[in-house]
C-alpha cells in the first residue's frame, strides 16, 4: 500500500514543528496529534494538516508546553461545540433542519399515536423537546390529508397541535441550562409553523371562519398575508 501524501513521518513533522522525533511522539501520546499508523512507534505517521495547524499555533509567538497546548486545544473544542449548538438552534428556529416525515401508512399512524402518548408525561428534556420541535416543523398539509384518510378523523391536526400547545404551555424558565432554553426557543418557532399549516389546511377545507375558530389566537397580520396569497 502506498504512502498517503497527506501524512508525515515523525521526523518530517518534527522538522516542521522545530522539535525532535521523541517530542513528536510525545504530542501523539498527549492526544495533540493523532497517529495514522504505527501509533507511538518509530514508524508513526501523522496528518500533515494537523501538523501545519499546530505549527500555526506555535507561530503566535507564545512558547507553550505540551500541557498548555493540550489545554488550549480543549478550550477551542469546547468553543466549537458551543458554536455548533448555537448554529443548530438558529437552523431550528428557521426550520432548516425540519424532519422529513414518512408518509407510509404504518409510520403515519405510529406518529399520531406517539403524539398522543407524549401528552403524559410531557417532554421536558432538551433532546425530547427538540425532537418534537423538528417533527412539528416537518408536518405539512399532505400529512393531514393522509391522517384524515387513514383514521377518518375530522381533525387530523389535533394530535400535533394539542401536543405542541401542551409543551409550549408547560415550558419553564430554566437558568444555566442553555440547551433546554434553546430547545424551547426552537419549539416556539415550530409551534408557530404548525399553527400556520393547520390554519391553511382548515381554510382550504372548511373556509376562513372555521380556520379562525381553531387558530383563534393567531397573529392577524400574518394570517392576512397568508389569506392574500392562498387561493
Amino acid at each position: 500500500m502506498g504512502r498517503n501524501s497527506a501524512d508525515l513521518t515523525a521526523k518530517e513533522a518534527g522538522e516542521i514543528l522545530g522539535i525532535g522525533c521523541g517530542q513528536v511522539r510525545g504530542l501523539i501520546r498527549q492526544g495533540i496529534l493523532q497517529a495514522k499508523t504505527g501509533v507511538f512507534g518509530q514508524n508513526a505517521m501523522v496528518s500533515a494538516e494537523e501538523v501545519h495547524a499546530l505549527a500555526e499555533i506555535r507561530k503566535e509567538g507564545i512558547t507553550r508546553t505540551v500541557p498548555q497546548l493540550y489545554r488550549q486545544m480543549l478550550i477551542e473544542r469546547v468553543r466549537l461545540r458551543g458554536v455548533e449548538r448555537r448554529l443548530a438552534c438558529v437552523e431550528g428556529r428557521l426550520g432548516l433542519n425540519a424532519r422529513t416525515l414518512s408518509y407510509d401508512k404504518e409510520d403515519v399512524l405510529q406518529l399520531v399515536e406517539n403524539a398522543r402518548l407524549a401528552l403524559n408525561p410531557l417532554p421536558t428534556e432538551a433532546l425530547e423537546v427538540m425532537d418534537w420541535a423538528n417533527t412539528f416543523f416537518g408536518v405539512q398539509e399532505e400529512l393531514f390529508e393522509l391522517i384524515e384518510r387513514y383514521t377518518r378523523s375530522p381533525e387530523p391536526w389535533a394530535p400535533f397541535l394539542t401536543l405542541a400547545e401542551a409543551i409550549y404551555t408547560n415550558r419553564r424558565l430554566v437558568l444555566n441550562e442553555p440547551d433546554l432554553e434553546d430547545a424551547y426557543a426552537v419549539l416556539c418557532g415550530a409551534r408557530q409553523a404548525l399553527r400556520h399549516t393547520t390554519y391553511i389546511y382548515i381554510m382550504r377545507k372548511q373556509g376562513m371562519k372555521a380556520a379562525t375558530a381553531v387558530i383563534h389566537e393567531a397573529d392577524g397580520n400574518l394570517l392576512r398575508r397568508l389569506n392574500h396569497h392562498v387561493p
